[in-house]
């Protein structure tokens, strides 16, 4: 299966002399999904949270290879999933997809 879609990147930026920012930068790659797996995590018979334990491979590039421990999520199938592992295969990237990504930047969720 193919994978096309964002990954987020948790960036630090100085916006003026002694000031620094952290934002999220979004880049778009392809690659492929190689293990698709879904799972739940129930306690009591009620789903607590949604995960997935899934791999996906990308192919890197300059950015991503300088930003690998800035990597923050992956979109795919509509939703923001955690990365919980990343694995260099030069020249691609595994990255172990868990469960849902919350932002801590989003006072909503």
């Amino acid at each position: 299966m193919r994978y096309s879609g964002k990954i987020g990147f948790s960036v630090t930026e100085q916006v003026e002399p002694g000031v620094w920012e952290e934002h999220t930068v979004e880049k778009h790659y392809y690659g492929e999904v190689k293990r698709n797996i879904e799972k739940t995590d129930a306690n009591d018979e009620v789903v607590t949270d949604m995960g997935l334990n899934n791999e996906i491979t990308i192919i890197g590039n300059s950015f991503l290879m300088k930003n690998i421990g800035n990597i923050r999520y992956i979109e795919w199938l509509g939703t923001k999933w955690r990365i919980n592992t990343v694995q260099i295969d030069y020249p691609r990237l595994v990255l172990s997809i868990g469960g849902l990504y919350h932002d801590p930047g989003d006072a909503s969720k």
